[in-house]
């Protein structure tokens, strides 16, 4: 590969995984407001359940991701494309769900749930093989230090968002 698009997946790995956790981190609110209508209005899930649900399914998919990509190889790219769908598919179904969800909307959410649950395995293990792979390894070190970008645009995404709904 020439060095422009090697510059170039790198950059695109990078601003692509940014952007998910933003989406990601701004859709966190609705999704935990859905959650603690089903506990404690509905009483369809339980409160323990439901604060260790994401631990819980991303490492049951994870899991089967390991088994499944250990006998077949898809590059990280396909990774990302498909983490991105899955994302695009559970945040349009959770828009189906009202803001004052009844009992017959907790499969619903709780599908939705586990597919944007499996489109963070998807999109977590992305962006280190991209920076190896096609970065100059003179540089790895400054290039896994941007891995943090994503985390740090994270968080401030959620000060911003704290700030503004108050």
């Amino acid at each position: 590969f020439t060095l422009g698009m090697r510059i170039a997946k790198v950059l695109l790995a990078l601003v692509a995984v940014t952007l998910f956790w933003a989406v990601y981190e701004l859709s966190s609110w609705g999704i935990n407001f859905l959650g603690t209508e089903f506990v404690e209005e509905l009483g369809v899930l339980p409160e323990n359940i439901w604060t260790s649900l994401n631990s819980i399914l991303v490492l049951l998919i994870c899991l089967l991701a390991a088994i499944v990509w250990s006998y077949r190889f898809s590059t990280s790219f396909f990774k990302l494309t498909v983490g991105f769908v899955l994302g695009a598919i559970a945040f349009g179904i959770f828009l189906f769900i009202p803001d004052a969800p009844s009992e017959q909307h907790t499969n619903i959410f709780l599908f939705a749930f586990f597919i944007l649950c499996a489109a963070e395995v998807f999109v977590a293990p992305v962006l280190h093989p991209v920076l190896t792979r096609y970065g100059n390894p003179k540089f790895l070190a400054t290039l896994i230090g941007l891995t943090a970008l994503p985390s740090l645009v994270n968080r401030f995404i959620g000060f911003l968002s704290e700030r503004l709904g108050e």
